[in-house]
């Protein structure tokens, strides 16, 4: 549970369009999620504090809360990994220097070393960065993303966030940040989960029909430690302002070992989100970007 002397202020305005009008979309027990009346973007209404934030990402989070997804199968883990390499490929970005942004225990950076990735990361986690450090022996900073970390002189051929630019309390700062140190013709990847999915779309009717009594679905996909929940229209819209050209929207594999909940809740999960993927409206997403020209100069 989330204490009040841990929460922050509310958001004044939508961190997209700036515009201060909202609706509350979800009441859940200690913040609300609302949706912008302006854009239309969906985010959380309260700003965590910088120590409870830091709270959050402790060891616990990696090797009890989230260990499924990062240490108990492995083998789906860098399948996953192998994947997103794979999907990179085929942009022929001009040099192989990479930054994973939230790289987590480093098993991405990993995998992109041994596919011959010369790899840098970034994770606000101690015990995340000091895992990754310690265990691969790989270069990664620890602490919150912000371009001044970095010096003049770096410069990446490819940036890649794998679901990360949802957690950031600030989303449009930290997508300028990220592309201020690509190079001119570098490639970033930012993955997350969609609002406009089916998935989310039946827990919104979920949510609706029981009048707010039934809001474990909503909770599972709006977790505290997710600040913004983008839709394919709303991302378009902040990576534009970003100065960022969309080569392409990739709808990206979750793998079934994954999917939360009981035995019964896996299965319907299964279904709606083959479903989903079926009726383009799949529940994870890809964009591949690059500098936009025109922005630039």
């Amino acid at each position: 549970m989330i204490k009040n002397e841990n929460m922050s202020y509310p958001k004044r305005e939508c961190p997209l369009c700036k515009k201060k009008g909202r609706e509350i979309l979800y009441k859940l027990d200690e913040f609300n999620i609302v949706r912008c009346d302006g854009c239309g973007l969906i985010f959380r209404d309260i700003i965590l504090s910088a120590e409870f934030a830091k709270q959050l990402y402790s060891g616990d989070y990696f090797t009890n809360e989230q260990a499924d997804y990062f240490f108990n199968y492995p083998k789906e883990k860098e399948d996953i990994f192998r994947s997103r390499i794979q999907m990179l490929e085929p942009y022929e970005p001009e040099g192989r220097n990479m930054l994973d942004i939230g790289c987590a225990i480093g098993t991405f950076l990993k995998i992109a070393r041994e596919c011959g990735w010369e790899t840098r990361g970034i994770e606000t986690s101690e015990y995340a960065s000091g895992y990754a450090r310690d265990n691969y022996g790989l270069d990664v900073i620890c602490g919150e993303f912000d371009a001044e970390k970095f010096s003049e002189e770096d410069k990446f051929d490819v940036i890649t966030m794998w679901d990360v630019v949802d957690h950031a309390e600030d989303p449009i700062k930290f997508l300028k940040d990220a592309a201020s140190l690509l190079k001119k013709n570098g490639y970033m990847f930012v993955e997350t989960t969609m609002e406009d999915s089916l998935v989310y779309t039946i827990c919104n009717y979920i949510y609706r029909l029981s009048f707010g009594l039934i809001k474990l679905p909503v909770m599972r996909g709006h977790p505290v430690h997710h600040s913004t929940f983008f839709s394919r229209q709303t991302m378009r819209k902040a990576l534009e302002q970003c100065g960022m050209k969309i080569k392409a929207v990739v709808p990206t594999k979750y793998p079934e070992k994954f999917f939360p909940g009981s035995h019964f809740s896996k299965m319907l999960f299964k279904l709606f989100y083959a479903l989903g993927n079926k009726f383009d409206r799949p529940l994870v997403v890809t964009f591949v970007v690059q500098k936009n020209k025109v922005i630039d100069g």
